[in-house]
């Protein structure tokens, strides 16, 4: 913390930050602006700066210090920052086709009055989203979004991290694409940027609109590929072993729980098996590919199912359908074909 320091300023607002290098531009926290190191000053290195202890984002905010500072993110977050990848092309060239192709409804613009050092590279504004994921603040993240669905975006991020068992830390970015997918470089309107942690499977898809009275491009629609269903699958056999219907409340939506509890309680009746709900053996699950697909869940996906053999007396299966609500990143329960 003792080392020489470069200082970079933000082209719109003017704000400074300590940045780690002369040779890029990075993305101002404040205004969405371009911070870059003047060039009579790129050779030359700031007095050295004081240390100070390390500090949460959320306190620094809280002291109104600046949580902006690139120089504070976490290294091996800078050094894995994302790229293209030869072995997802397929997967990012049909989710930018689909977001090209597929209407969403965007957040009302303000005036649409041109304003000097707007970003407009959607590759860095990808990059710092990119970052600010994998240092996982979840304030920095909602920040990113659109102001009127902002704070349903925040909640959101909370049933994430506890769904996901994320609270220690959201996975970090390795590679990311973006796009301009209505307008132009230089005047863009939409964009799209696929962002992935893990395998093709593991990402998440941004679609943003630019406003440029706001001097910013705004996040409006944020989609996780949804976790794989087999541990949610088994969740559910354990539950319907208690051969209780309340026990499978945890499986519905909130606001249908009650009924869907109450359609298995008939069937319980109407079969001979309330006392005791038939046993089950492994399950079967089909669909699943096509439902975790991030293209294919752009155009509504497929809705997979789960089939249990009954293991005893008359033998047969329980098929259930399973649908993911993004709302509270869970699979749900949607249906059953009973034996």
């Amino acid at each position: 913390m003792g080392e020489s320091a470069i200082q970079g300023t933000c082209e719109a607002c003017g704000k400074q930050y300590r940045v780690p290098s002369a040779e890029r531009t990075y993305t101002c926290k404040a205004c969405g602006g371009t911070v870059s190191v003047a060039a009579q000053g790129a050779g030359k290195a700031s007095p050295p700066t004081t240390a100070r202890p390390a500090v949460a984002p959320r306190a620094r905010r809280a002291r109104g210090e600046d949580d902006g500072d690139e120089a504070n993110t976490r290294p091996s977050a800078r050094r894995r920052r994302a790229t293209s990848s030869s072995r997802t092309g397929w997967i990012v060239l049909a989710v930018l086709l689909v977001v090209s192709g597929v209407g969403f409804g965007l957040y009302k613009s303000g005036a649409m009055a041109k304003v000097a050092g707007a970003e407009k590279d959607l590759g860095k504004v990808t990059a710092s989203f990119a970052e600010d994921w994998s240092d996982g603040d979840l304030d920095d993240l909602a920040d990113w979004y659109h102001p009127d669905g902002r704070a349903a975006f925040r909640a959101r991020l909370d049933k994430v991290a506890a769904n996901r068992g994320w609270t220690d830390g959201f996975p970090t970015i390795v590679q990311q694409t973006e796009r301009v997918v209505e307008g132009t470089i230089e005047e863009p309107e939409r964009g799209a940027s696929l962002l992935l942690w893990g395998d093709e499977m593991d990402s998440v898809t941004v679609q943003w609109q630019f406003e440029p009275s706001r001097t910013r491009w705004y996040a409006y629609a944020v989609e996780l590929v949804p976790p794989p269903l087999g541990p949610r699958v088994a969740a559910f056999g354990d539950a319907w072993a208690q051969s209780d219907p309340a026990a499978l409340h945890p499986f519905f939506r909130a606001d249908a729980k009650e009924k869907m509890a109450e359609l298995v309680a008939r069937k319980a009746d109407s079969g001979g098996w309330a006392a005791s709900f038939p046993k089950l053996g492994e399950p079967e699950i089909t669909g699943e590919a096509g439902a975790r697909n991030p293209a294919a869940r752009l155009l509504g996906g497929s809705r997979p199912e789960s089939i249990f053999p009954v293991t005893g007396g008359d033998g047969g299966e329980l098929l259930v359908k399973w649908s993911f609500r993004d709302e509270d990143d869970a699979w749900i329960v949607t249906g059953f074909r009973f034996p």
